[in-house]
């Protein structure tokens, strides 16, 4: 019985890292990187160029995936209404990516719960650097 309630203890970290995460919307801060690429987003809406500058073909340095992403959620949710959950949607599936990593490298629930808390608040921009952006999206 014991043994059942610690191998939960992963997926309530999950939980506890995500509705931790989603107090950080309440600040309105965009991250440099997250403004990049949702620009890209927009210009490839509305230039069907993938590029910072408008409709000026030249490639903006962010990830194409994340993109194709932030495109969809804007085409779907619309300008002003799209970053939210699009945050949301990215922290769900980061933490969840970090809970399978956990069970691939760590035996102990209570190391699994610790590891996915700790890399789910370190800051995006460490953990782009370490993992690169598409983890979180996989």
């Amino acid at each position: 019985m014991a043994e059942a309630q610690n191998s939960k203890f992963p997926i309530y970290a999950v939980i506890i890292t995500v509705l931790f995460k989603l107090l950080f919307l309440l600040t309105h801060y965009i991250q440099e990187d997250a403004f990049i690429t949702w620009r890209v987003a927009q210009n490839l809406l509305d230039y069907g160029v993938i590029g910072f500058n408008g409709d000026t073909k030249i490639s903006a340095s962010t990830t194409h995936l994340y993109v194709f992403v932030s495109y969809i959620f804007n085409l779907i949710l619309g300008k002003e209404n799209f970053i939210e959950p699009l945050l949301i949607f990215n922290s769900i599936l980061f933490t969840t990516g970090t809970l399978f990593l956990s069970h691939l490298v760590l035996k102990n629930p209570w190391h699994k719960a610790i590891f996915i808390f700790l890399i789910g608040i370190l800051p995006p921009s460490i953990k782009i650097s370490i993992l690169g952006m598409e983890y979180g999206l996989l």
